[in-house]
């Protein structure tokens, strides 16, 4: 299953989130069903709406929230990548070093247009109005 655990990596924290949600929900003879998979795939949208047909019959909300750092577009195959930039001009602060304590500065570049451009493909509103699109 994607984001549990493997022999050499935790699962991510989204999965153990989830796990917990499903257990409380069980504990509480509530329904919950989780669909795991890369959110933006047609296919994990498919795999949405046949839990959503064959359990719930319809939906009355949708929340969309998706915080991902990558984005393979499900009709071309394209991959974007995000990046957290500052736009226009450079960024400078201060930064602590935590393995030694060390204080210092650091200047964060701006975003290119092409950042831009591929942060707004993967957090943009496509993918939303795609599963708008699926769900209805």
């Amino acid at each position: 299953r994607q984001g549990a655990a493997t022999d050499n990596r935790t699962a991510t924290a989204g999965w153990y989130n989830s796990a917990a949600f499903e257990k409380a929900a069980q504990e509480a003879s509530l329904k919950s069903f989780s669909v795991t998979g890369d959110a933006f795939a047609d296919e994990t949208k498919a795999k949405t709406i046949d839990v959503i047909r064959t359990e719930l019959g319809q939906v009355d909300l949708v929340v969309y929230s998706v915080a991902s750092a990558r984005r393979i577009h499900p009709k071309t195959g394209e991959v974007f990548n995000s990046t957290l930039k500052p736009i226009g001009k450079p960024y400078t602060n201060k930064t602590v070093n935590f393995h030694n304590g060390t204080v210092s500065s650091i200047t964060i570049d701006p975003a290119t247009d092409e950042d831009i451009d591929n942060t707004v493909a993967v957090m943009g509103g496509e993918d939303w109005q795609l599963w708008m699109d699926a769900l209805l």
